[in-house]
């Protein structure tokens, strides 16, 4: 999902990165037979404003530098995302040796098992993406995605002292900034709608039903009667004013500027916006957001990031396999990653900003009590191109559709969908 703001690069990352052991232990003949210990590997890689072909690059140039015969080359996707291009790619026999960032389930027979080396399957919910209990995907780290960052001056003219811990404490304190002239939300359109809904439902959903992934999937649970107290409830938020109703018109990038630039008070989003947030120009804070219902710490929607995998049909699968391995478990390449991007790894602590390690302090407070969001990820996946059906869908309420409207048209796509 293309989503984050520009950063500054991290200059001089390369250059003071040393390589660590972790490269390229335990890496054996490739599964195809052939050991492909050199040459050229072409990665495919999400760019993003601070994920740039030049952070890539400094990325992996000591791993080059620690293996003089492999080199690596940095691919952009040609289309939209790394999810469509792969499937423009596979259908062309083009692919890369390995892709970053992908949703692998739809294609995880044409890459290569790594269930049996130790660093792979230790990766943060490596489980979580396995296949048939396969491990294929290896992640960095995670990203928390139900979060809401505030504007602390904001919130203090409107007479809010602390940040709300329940939904009915946040409306209330929504109610509060309006009535004093200030926006309490600030929303925009392309892919940010639907993923924004997303963040706020997922503390209720997994919070009602941990399984409601699954018992969707298996059609014991209704998706469309299980989202509408969350949609009854973010359309009424619409209808009071709480949110910007020129959505549809904003950009990502134009929505985080209009928080940055002080002209609302609380922004949903995930934690890579603490990398964003660099230099603010009035103090940020950051808390989970609540369940509709209940009190006390709601699970938090989280997700895998960086996920590495490897193709089978790569001619250069060990050299690929040093390199993944050297992504995920070198000291230097895993922290560096993590806070360029503003995700977090158990045992890899970094510094970045105060909003940063206020995020990474949630991380440590709900421990494992997190769950997918979005479409969701391993086994624990809705049909492919759930995330796309449900933004087309929710951004019907800022044209004035109902919620029933909106939750039908989304049941009939979900129906439809291959079983």
């Amino acid at each position: 999902m293309g989503r984050r703001r520009a950063s500054t690069a991290l200059a001089g990352i390369a250059a003071a990165t040393m390589f660590m052991t972790a490269c390229g232990s335990g890496s054996g003949k490739s599964d195809a037979g052939a050991s492909g210990g050199e040459g050229t590997v072409r990665m495919l890689v999400n760019i993003t404003p601070n994920l740039t072909q030049s952070f890539w690059k400094d990325l992996v140039r000591p791993f080059e530098a620690a293996n003089p015969g492999i080199k690596v080359k940095i691919e952009s996707p040609s289309s939209a995302s790394v999810d469509t291009t792969l499937t423009t790619e596979l259908a062309a026999g083009t692919e890369p040796d390995v892709v970053e960032g992908a949703n692998i389930h739809p294609f995880a027979e044409r890459l290569l098992d790594l269930s049996g080396q130790p660093w792979a399957t230790s990766a943060p919910l490596a489980d979580k993406l396995a296949v048939d209990g396969k491990t294929y995907a290896v992640p960095v780290g995670v990203q928390l995605q139900s979060l809401m960052f505030y504007n602390k001056d904001l919130f203090a003219k409107a007479g809010i002292t602390a940040p709300p811990t329940t939904m009915d404490e946040l409306t209330a304190d929504m109610a509060k900034l309006k009535a004093t002239g200030i926006k309490p939300v600030q929303t925009a359109g392309d892919w940010v709608t639907g993923a924004q809904i997303s963040m706020i439902a997922a503390p209720t959903l997994l919070g009602r039903q941990p399984t409601w992934y699954t018992d969707v999937n298996s059609g014991k649970t209704s998706l469309t009667a299980t989202m509408k107290p969350v949609l009854d409830l973010y359309n009424s938020w619409l209808g009071a004013g709480y949110l910007n109703k020129d959505a549809l018109g904003v950009k990502y990038a134009d929505g985080e500027a209009a928080f940055l630039d002080g002209k609302a008070a609380m922004y949903p989003m995930g934690s890579w916006f603490a990398a964003a947030a660099t230099n603010p120009s009035f103090p940020i804070g950051v808390f989970p957001i609540p369940a509709i219902d209940g009190t006390g710490q709601a699970p938090m929607g989280v997700s895998p990031t960086a996920n590495y995998a490897i193709f089978k049909s790569s001619k250069h699968q060990d050299a690929a396999r040093k390199l993944v391995e050297y992504l995920t478990n070198n000291k230097d390449a895993v922290t560096t990653q993590l806070k360029q991007d503003g995700t977090f790894r158990t045992g890899f602590s970094y510094h970045g900003s105060e909003l940063g390690d206020a995020v990474q302090g949630i991380l440590q407070q709900v421990g494992t009590n997190v769950g997918p969001t979005g479409g969701g990820y391993g086994p624990d996946q809705l049909p492919a191109g759930y995330d796309t059906q449900f933004n087309k869908n929710v951004q019907g309420l800022y044209i004035g559709q109902s919620v029933p409207t909106v939750l039908s048209s989304l049941d009939k796509w979900l129906a439809a969908q291959p079983k």
